[in-house]
């Protein structure tokens, strides 16, 4: 394995993984939209712009006039419609009302806590965890009329939901001692390292001195620069030429020896104190690494950890072929009916289905 592909996580990475990707769930324009609307939609479609021209009673309120055209805020409320609240927002509510039925037949909950816990976190990664990022995503919150409040409130409105069908999917869920001991080995089995890295490929011909000292010298700066308080988090988003780890901060996640590959690297990483910041790293022809080994665990043996594995994979984000499948068995004991005026053309049918 090299560090510069494709890595592979064990489970006990998939945390982050999973709150990465809930990111990537609700991106800032599409919420900046449903805010839009849901502030509109409570003002009696109050303007966007500070003097709205008023129709006459049931007309249109013209919220911006281009040239001879002409917006109002029926054309604002159905591009809004038509792009986020389609016919498929209406079987998502479809989805989370047979979830619904199903949680409270099965006593599940989602306490006020642990939304806004999981509130706070997405607000986090959707606004961006870098001063420049964040500053960007405030800046075209304040261009909209918005504030975070306005981004809080979208999130509560979609996570509630999202995290009842979690707690569903998970009680349903039948965890076998095959499942177990196949999570054993991708975590339990080796010792591991929660490891971190940021990346500095280089750009030239590996075997011109000239091309590799000068990566060499910029990963030697911003080493310094994390010595003398620099955040590796934020340097790694910011400076590592490795896309898919620098997203997470440079994170890799938990690796054995094995899965990392390299003998020689192996022994490099195994060989680093925890917290720590290692020396330059050079990779073959690729070019240098950084390193950080965020936590050790041990192996342990199968029955020390079997309790804590059912717990991981009970907790575990449902797929998208988990979520349908239940979707299935509870339509088999819920009538549903979608009418034909309301969603696309067949969704009657396709709701029974």
């Amino acid at each position: 394995m090299t560090l510069h592909r494709n890595q592979s996580h064990s489970a006990q990475g998939s945390a982050a993984d999973a709150r990465a990707g809930g990111a990537a769930s609700f991106p800032l324009g599409a919420l900046l939209a449903a805010a839009a609307l849901a502030g509109a939609f409570a003002a009696g479609c109050a303007p966007l712009t500070p003097e709205p021209i008023a129709g006459e009673m049931g007309e249109p309120i013209v919220l911006a006039e281009v040239g001879d055209r002409v917006i109002t805020d029926v054309d604002l409320e159905r591009r809004v419609l038509e792009r986020y609240y389609g016919p498929r927002a209406l079987l998502g509510l479809v989805r989370e009302a047979l979830f619904l039925s199903e949680a409270e037949r099965l006593g599940i909950t989602v306490d006020d806590a642990e939304l806004e816990a999981r509130v706070e976190e997405e607000v986090r990664l959707v606004l961006g965890t870098t001063p420049d990022e964040r500053r960007e995503s405030l800046e075209m919150l304040r261009w909209q009329g918005l504030g975070v409040e306005d981004v809080r409130a979208e999130l509560r409105a979609e996570l509630g939901g999202m995290l009842l069908i979690q707690k569903v999917v998970a009680a349903h869920r039948e965890v076998d001692e095959p499942a177990l001991r196949e999570l054993h080995g991708r975590s339990w089995e080796a010792p591991r390292r929660l490891l971190r890295h940021i990346a500095f490929p280089l750009r030239g011909d590996p075997a011109d001195p000239e091309a590799v000292a000068l990566v060499e010298t910029r990963a030697n700066q911003v080493r310094s620069a994390i010595l003398s308080g620099a955040s590796f988090a934020e340097s790694a988003r910011a400076l590592s030429g490795n896309p898919e780890t620098a997203a997470r901060g440079g994170e890799i996640g938990w690796m054995s020896r094995e899965e990392l590959g390299d003998p020689a690297l192996a022994e490099f990483v195994f060989g680093l104190e925890i917290g720590t910041l290692s020396p330059i790293y050079r990779e073959g022809d690729y070019g240098f690494h950084l390193f950080q080994v965020v936590e050790a665990r041990p192996a342990k043996p199968f029955e020390e950890v079997e309790e804590e594995l059912r717990r991981e994979i009970l907790s575990a984000p449902p797929t998208d072929a988990e979520v349908l499948e239940l979707e299935s068995e509870l339509r088999l004991r819920t009538p549903v009916r979608v009418r034909p005026q309301v969603g696309s053309p067949g969704s009657e049918e396709r709701a029974r289905g």
